[in-house]
């Protein structure tokens, strides 16, 4: 029998938190808990996948889903790649937002 996969929304009371300097808002994706924050001037979207097999599976996209971050074990080792990174994904905005492309998240099965 599979277990439920554990979701870390924070303790109760919290409804933002801090990590890595970016003050970041509890909200939901469908069904899946995250966390919203500004980074750059971006709007950051943090989500932890529901699921067993998904037990630590943290992935961050951009609001419009232009890019995204790569999929981690825990939140604020995500947030900490995007703040790291801003360079690298800033640039890739310009280019994409340019051209008119488009990031898509694979589906997990």
């Amino acid at each position: 029998m599979a277990r439920a996969a554990r979701v870390d929304p924070g303790p109760g009371r919290w409804r933002s938190r801090t990590i890595a300097g970016v003050k970041l808002v509890q909200t939901r994706f469908g069904k899946d808990p995250g966390w919203e924050g500004e980074i750059g001037g971006e709007a950051w979207c943090f989500v932890q996948a529901a699921g067993a097999y998904a037990l630590r599976d943290w992935r961050a996209f951009t609001r419009d889903h232009l890019t995204g971050g790569p999929h981690a074990v825990s939140l604020r080792r995500l947030v900490t790649w995007v703040v790291e990174h801003e360079a690298e994904w800033q640039a890739k905005l310009r280019v994409r937002r340019g051209k008119g492309t488009r990031y898509v998240d694979p589906q997990v099965a």
